[in-house]
């Protein structure tokens, strides 16, 4: 479980039940679509982020090396595909993968307004690719 310096259990009880609702309602078919567009766009959609992150003195100093900064948009592109799978969310899973993400975020003091702008970026450009899906409006709709 995870550590409790980090989530009361009555929090992390209530995210896993938000996490499972939400993944629940999403019909297979459309969860499928969105999986399949995020893969086929995951790359791309980093190598975007990664032209308006390289421009901020914090990622410079901490991607200041290529190997790393590669490194790093592939676990980012690899990450990207896990958070929308084939398949229904397994809420304590996702919850702590979030959470070792967010301490190692944390530990190397990635600042809270560039997640968000990854966050932001990610939403826009798999919004922008699923409109150009097979997906009817209501299924868009749960996509989105």
């Amino acid at each position: 479980m995870l550590s409790a310096a980090l989530w009361e259990e009555e929090d992390f009880a209530q995210l896993k039940v938000e996490i499972s609702t939400l993944s629940g309602n999403v019909p297979a078919p459309v969860r499928a679509m969105v999986a399949s567009t995020v893969k086929h766009f995951a790359d791309e959609l980093v190598a975007e982020l990664w032209s308006d992150l390289a421009r901020h003195v914090r990622v410079q100093t901490l991607f200041d090396n290529e190997a790393i900064a590669r490194r790093f948009r592939g676990a980012l592109s690899q990450w990207l595909v896990e958070i929308f799978p084939r398949e229904p969310i397994d809420p304590t899973l996702f919850l702590m993968r979030q959470s070792e993400i967010g301490s190692t975020h944390a530990r190397i003091q990635i600042p809270t307004s560039l997640s968000m702008l990854a966050a932001r970026a990610f939403k826009r450009g798999i919004y922008n690719n699923l409109k150009h899906t097979r997906l009817s409006r209501d299924e868009f709709g749960q996509a989105a």
